[in-house]
Parts: C-alpha cells; structure tokens; sequence
C-alpha cells in the first residue's frame, strides 16, 4: 500500500512539474510576442524600415531586410531602449552596404599652351587664346613689362577655354626681369623657365617664384649662371637689389639709399657694366600703374647717375602693375636690375 502511494506522488510531482514547464514556456513566447510587437511598433513610429525583429524571452534579434548600415544602427538603438528588452543582437551579415560615395574631384584648371621666348632685342610669343581681345593684352602686357617690341605668333582659337594662367604669368613676368635670353613654356600642365643670370642667388629667387605662383600644376625651372664681366659677388650685389617704395610712392626712403650706394659701387668698379632698371608698381590700374612704375625708375636713374654713374649705361625699363599678383602687392612696389653687360 505504501508502495502505491509512493508511485502516485511521484506521478503527481511529474505532472506538476511538466504543467509548470509548460506554462513558462508559454509565458517566454508570450513575453518575446509582445516584445517584437512592442519594438516593431517603435520602429514604425520612427521611421524605421526594412528590419525584421526576432525575439527569444527578452533577447532581442533584429535581421535586415533590405536596411542599410545606418539604418541598423539606428534599430539597434531604439531597439535596445524599449521596455522589457534585456538584449540586442544586430548581426550586420546582411546589411545592405551602399556603394561608396566618390572622392570629390578638383577640376583641372583651363590650359591653353604658350611659349614667350625673350632675346636681347625683341619678344616672340606663340601659342593659341580664345580672342583676339586676350592676345593683344598678353601682347601688350609683356612689352610693357619687357620693355621690348613683341611679335606675336598668338593664333585664335574660339573653342579653346580662357587659360586660367594669364593675369597670373603677367604678374610672374616681373620676377623673371633679372633672367636674360629667357624662354617661359606652359605645355602639357608644366611650366619650363629657361634662361641665364649672373648670380645663383636671382636663380634661387626666380625658382622659388615660379612654384609660389603655381600657373600650372608642375613647374621646372633651368636657370644657367653664366661668367660675367662681374666678379660673383657683385653680380648678386646688383641682381638682388630691390628698392622698395611706399604706395602711390615714387620717393626714395632713407632705408633704401644704402641699397642704391651699394649699386653704385659695383656700377663704378665695373665701367664696362650696363644695367636695366626695371620699375614696378603694385595691383594699380595700367595707367596709373605705368606712370607710378616710370617715376620710380626715373627717380632710381637720376640717383645713381647723380652718384656718378654714366647715364647710358642705364637703360629705364616701366613694367607697370603687377596684376595678379600672388601675396602682398607691396613687394611689388619696388625697382630692382638686371644685368645687360
């Protein structure tokens, strides 16, 4: 009897066991269900799409389904702040990747080929510009600046782009005034400076210009220094000397009268030596840049001619403004020389 009893407590304590067993595996699905309703609702409220939400007890899985990355990101969020949820696990397998965005690109700046070849005595340009109207203008500015008639080989073209180098190669120009026999290339995205100086020290300087002002993406630049009638030091005495003038100025300051003693020095150890003095002004109108160049040349000769140095053997040379100038227009405010022999 007692062996009865015994296998019927047992069999009870099974049942109730597997009750209970049933009803929390019934209370588990239940809380997951309303769980997956609970956060899909949310994901609707903000927006959400293309997630499927998984739910195991509080354990939260959210699947793609046609969300991307960010998307994810953001259900994974929400997901994880809904009452209830303990977890969430959003495996990105199967996130849809967006193409990469492509990497912003810098137009190339309008090129148009020129070569500005300058000898002792005359200026020769060829290439191509878009209007006759800018082919005067380079024609014009350079002669100025050179102070040397130009012939032009310039030929229009219409359908060819106004070239992003010009005012900028105008403006470079004055810093190319110490080069002589100098021939400037712009082809095929380089520019090639070639020439002779009497001094390393204009060469350094020319070089150094030429990649400031950038007019093309490569610039390459073979400058020979060539014997002199002048010993090496008084060669870069006179090729780097600059005066320097207040604006609208043609007033030599006190600052800048021992560079010119320093000129005439070499000038009157040199006798067989001429010089240009070349005159610049800053960003001024043409007109007014000209006049302002021309007095400031005018007023650099009569010092060194009052400072006994033969009139001929300074040859005055008005480069006018420097339109388009890079930095300050200040060290454009200046007269400095080059060397002739």
């Amino acid at each position: 009897m007692r062996v009865l009893r015994g296998l019927l407590v047992a069999v009870v304590a099974l049942a109730t066991l597997g009750v209970v067993g049933a009803g929390a595996v019934v209370g588990s699905r239940d809380v997951a269900d309303a769980l997956v309703a609970d956060v899909e609702e949310a994901f609707s409220a903000a927006g959400i799409r293309g997630v499927e939400v998984r739910a195991e007890g509080r354990e939260v899985e959210l699947v793609a389904d046609g969300a991307d990355a960010a998307m994810m990101t953001r259900a994974e969020r929400l997901a994880a702040s809904v009452q209830g949820v303990r977890s969430v696990d959003a495996g990105r397998a199967d996130v849809a990747t967006p193409d990469p965005e492509p990497e912003p690109t810098t137009p190339e700046p309008a090129f148009t080929p020129l070569s500005v070849s300058i000898a002792a005595d005359a200026v020769q340009l060829n290439g191509s510009v878009p209007t006759q109207e800018l082919a005067d203008a380079i024609g014009a500015r350079i002669a100025t600046i050179e102070g040397k008639p130009v012939g032009t080989g310039l030929r229009v073209d219409p359908t060819i782009a106004e070239p992003a180098w010009w005012p900028r190669l105008a403006a470079l120009m004055h810093d190319l005034s110490v080069v002589r026999d100098l021939r400037v290339d712009l082809v095929g995205g380089v520019v090639t400076v070639r020439g002779t100086t009497v001094s390393q020290a204009a060469a350094d300087r020319v070089a150094a210009r030429v990649a400031e002002f950038r007019l093309l993406p490569q610039s390459d630049v073979v400058l020979e220094v060539v014997p002199s009638l002048l010993a090496p030091f008084d060669a870069g005495t006179i090729e780097q000397a600059r005066v320097v003038f207040p604006d609208v100025s043609a007033v030599i300051g006190p600052e800048q009268v021992a560079v010119l003693d320093q000129v005439a020095d070499v000038l009157l150890r040199n006798v067989g030596v001429t010089v240009s003095v070349v005159g610049h002004a800053g960003t001024s109108p043409e007109e007014r840049g000209n006049a302002i160049s021309q007095a400031r040349t005018r007023a650099v000769r009569e010092y060194l001619v009052g400072a006994g140095v033969a009139p001929e053997r300074l040859r005055e040379v008005v480069a006018g403004p420097a339109v388009g100038a890079t930095g300050s227009a200040g060290q454009y405010r200046r007269v400095d020389f080059r060397v002739e022999e």
